[in-house]
Formats: structure tokens, C-alpha cells, sequence
């Protein structure tokens, strides 16, 4: 034999033996939880009402500690039966069989995996029999926790929390980095949550009763407003979607010239600080005028109602007044040059009649008296005779001689015309 076929023959034997190992190996592994194969086990039989869920290699425990697994799950005469293979030669006493409870099976977590807890019994009653079976009645079936939720709460109660799991689920869906980020601000946050409990929880909760109070009173509120509070969600939804288009490219340039507007509106408003200042003393102006104008609309509307036959007699006149009208406008048209002489007229008169201003009431007088001469005329038709004359007086007047016989003023003051009186020698007055 060559040394290249020995050494092939080598490597063929220590193949195998690799391959012989890891296949034992592999069966090990895969039969770890049920013990090692050369190992002596204890096989118990139990029929349960229902094993909900409870697969073959699932655990068997004994006051909580694992003892073995399920080696197999058959339906026999239309019930259950579980075969238990335990890890040693542990035993199971026939009193089991009579002793309540004597298996169950349990939920081992929120994911659904049972395991069956098994009571062994007492040993004064002597061992199970390898072919011995729990009894049904010695069991207990498998119970679910939405089952067991069954037990403890009512319908309603549990369609509510129902619907709270579904809510809080849904509203977590997508939220793990949030979730993420509160656990890692919890340590920061942990005392201020019991600061915040410990003042929600003085004077025994009361704060916190009337707070829930008034969030009663607050949810009663929005009772029958269910589809306008939707209505006004949507349009709330249709709103942030415009303003988070292009990524809030708009809003966060809004923001960013924010400041400065907000600078610009500031010193508008102070600049309209004085125009309204203005505005506020013009209308206190104003008030007078508008309260007199309120006063007086009874009277305007008074005189507009009863002045419409006037109104209405308008047309006529001013039909009839129309040739006077013309006339009038050839008058004034050829009137026109005199008026800047008539303005200068007016302009030279004015110191002339500043002086006889303080006499209007005598030139007044005079002008009556001469209106009362020329009322009356006599027989032959004469209204007023005028004839000069002479006297002492006018002499002396005229020298600058004050006659003893008259007691009057020659140039009386304004207003003393009337008072001033001559009375002669004789006690007569003139």
C-alpha cells in the first residue's frame, strides 16, 4: 500500500469520526430539554378539559422549577391527554390522582407559551404507575388571559380597555425613537414626576380631584360635538399640511424675518402713537358737535318735513325769476369794473367809519326821526320844510364861546345825546 492511498484512507476515517460527532452533537442539542438519552425518566400521563395552546416540549414544572418537558399531546376518547417526561427519576404518587389541581396548565408568558405545573402528591399513597393516568378531573384546563380578563372584569369594562389598548397602540405605532428618547430624559425626569405627584397629593389629592373634576365637566362639554370637533381636526390637518410643504421651507422663513418685522411693527405703532393722541382731542372736539347734532335732528327733521310745500313752490318762483336773474347778470357782468373801486372805497372808509362806530345808536336815531318828518305832509302837499336859524348860540358857537343860557353839550359823547338837555334861564327846557 502507497503512502498517497494511506493517506487517503486517513482522511476518509477522520472524516467520518468528524462527521459521526457532529451529527451526535446535533442530536444532543436538540434533545438537550429533554434530558440526556441513556438517562432514566419519569413518564407521567394527565387528561385535561382543554390544553389551549400547549405544544410537545413546552416545560412541566414542580413549584415553579423546571422537572422535564411534554414528550406528547393525543386526543383518547375525545379528551386530551398530555404525556409528561420528566428529567430524573422523580415520583409522582398515586394520591395525585385523586388531589385537585394536580396539574394545570399555565400561561408562561404574554406571548402565549404554557407549561404544565404538576403536583406530585404524597408519598404514603404510593408511586404512579407508568401507564396510570390524572384523572380529568384532577386537572385544570388551560387558561388564556383574555380568559382570565373574562373572570375578573365585565363587558363593558373590558370593551373599554379593549379599546384603550387599541388606542395607545395605535398612537405608539411609529414612535420607538420617541419612546427611545423618553427613557433615556427618564432619569431627569423621574424626581420632577415625584415633585409633581407629591403636590397633587396634598391635602389628599383635592387639587387633583377638583383637576379631574373639571376635566369631566371639560370632556361633558364636547358631548354631541364629536363630528364638528372631526370637521375642525380635518381643516387643523389640512393647515399644517400648507404649512409644512417643501419641508417648512416658508414657516422657518417666516420665523427667521420674524424678529425684524416684529422691530418695524413696533416702531409703526409708536409713530401712530401721536396721530392717535391727535385723533382721541378731535374727537373729544367732536363730541360736543355730534351730541348738539343729535339734539338737533328732531328740529332738522322738522323743518325738511314741513318744508316740502315750500320746496315744492320752488320751481314756479324761480320760473318767474328768471328775466330779474337775467337782467341781474347784465348788471353785475357790467358792475364788474366798479367793484375793485368799490373794494379800495370800502378799504379808504374804514378808518372814517371806525369813528362813527361808538355813534350808531344816533345815527340810527336820526335816520328814524328823519323817516318820522317825512311820514305826515300838510294840506299842500309839502312832507317837511327846512329853514335856517340864527341865534345867540350859533354865534357863539362858532367863537369858541360857551352861552350861559344853554346847559347843553355841543358835542356830546357816544350814547349821551339823548340825556343831554338845554335849559334856560327862565326854568323851560329846550
Amino acid at each position: 500500500m502507497t503512502i498517497g492511498r494511506l493517506r487517503k484512507r486517513r482522511t476518509l476515517i477522520v472524516g467520518m469520526v468528524v462527521a459521526a460527532t457532529v451529527g451526535v452533537a446535533a442530536y444532543l442539542a436538540t434533545q438537550a430539554h429533554k434530558g440526556l438519552p441513556w438517562d432514566d425518566r419519569t413518564v407521567v400521563h394527565a387528561e385535561f378539559a382543554d390544553v389551549s395552546g400547549l405544544r410537545i416540549g413546552d416545560d412541566v414544572r414542580i413549584a415553579s422549577a423546571r422537572v422535564g418537558s411534554v414528550k406528547g399531546i393525543e386526543l383518547v376518547d375525545g379528551t386530551p391527554r398530555v404525556t409528561m417526561q420528566l428529567s430524573d427519576q422523580r415520583p409522582i404518587y398515586r394520591n395525585a390522582r385523586a388531589e385537585a389541581r394536580t396539574a394545570s396548565v399555565s400561561s408562561r408568558s404574554l406571548l402565549g407559551q404554557k407549561y404544565v405545573n404538576l403536583i406530585p402528591g404524597s408519598p404514603s399513597a404510593g408511586p404512579l404507575g407508568p401507564k396510570d393516568v390524572i384523572a380529568r378531573g384532577s386537572t385544570t384546563e388551560a387558561r388564556d388571559v383574555n380568559t382570565l380578563l373574562d373572570d375578573v372584569f365585565d363587558e363593558s369594562t373590558r370593551e373599554a380597555a379593549g379599546s384603550v389598548l387599541r388606542e395607545v397602540g395605535g398612537g405608539l405605532g411609529g414612535h420607538a425613537r420617541d419612546l427611545n428618547d423618553a427613557v433615556e430624559a427618564a432619569p431627569e425626569m423621574l424626581p420632577q414626576l415625584g415633585a409633581i405627584a407629591r403636590a397633587l397629593s396634598t391635602e389628599d389629592g383635592a387639587d387633583m380631584a377638583a383637576l379631574l373634576a373639571s376635566a369631566e365637566r371639560l370632556s361633558g362639554r364636547f358631548e354631541g360635538r364629536q363630528q364638528h370637533i372631526a370637521g375642525l381636526l380635518r381643516g387643523f390637518r389640512t393647515t399644517m399640511d400648507a404649512v409644512g410643504v417643501d419641508e417648512g421651507a416658508p414657516l422657518r422663513g417666516t420665523l427667521e424675518r420674524g424678529p425684524s418685522t416684529l422691530r418695524t411693527t413696533r416702531e409703526a405703532m409708536r409713530s401712530l402713537q401721536e396721530p392717535l393722541a391727535d385723533l382721541q382731542a378731535g374727537m373729544g372736539t367732536m363730541r360736543t358737535g355730534a351730541r348738539a347734532l343729535g339734539e338737533a335732528t328732531p328740529d332738522l327733521r322738522g323743518v325738511l318735513r314741513e318744508g316740502t310745500r315750500p320746496l315744492q313752490k320752488m320751481p314756479a318762483v324761480n320760473k318767474q325769476a328768471e328775466p330779474a336773474v337775467s337782467d341781474l347778470t347784465a348788471v353785475v357782468e357790467d358792475a364788474r369794473p366798479l367793484a375793485p373801486r368799490a373794494v379800495q372805497m370800502l378799504d379808504r372808509s374804514h378808518s372814517f367809519l371806525n369813528v362813527l362806530a361808538p355813534y350808531a345808536p344816533e345815527v340810527s336815531t336820526w335816520f328814524t326821526n328823519w323817516a318820522g318828518a317825512l311820514s305826515h305832509k300838510d294840506e299842500n302837499g309839502h312832507y317837511l320844510r327846512l329853514s335856517l336859524l340864527f341865534s345867540e348860540e350859533s354865534v357863539a358857537g362858532q367863537g369858541g364861546i360857551k352861552s350861559p343860557l344853554v346847559d347843553r353839550k355841543p358835542y356830546p359823547a357816544p350814547g349821551e345825546a339823548a340825556k343831554d338837555r338845554s335849559t334856560l334861564s327862565t326854568g323851560g327846557e329846550g
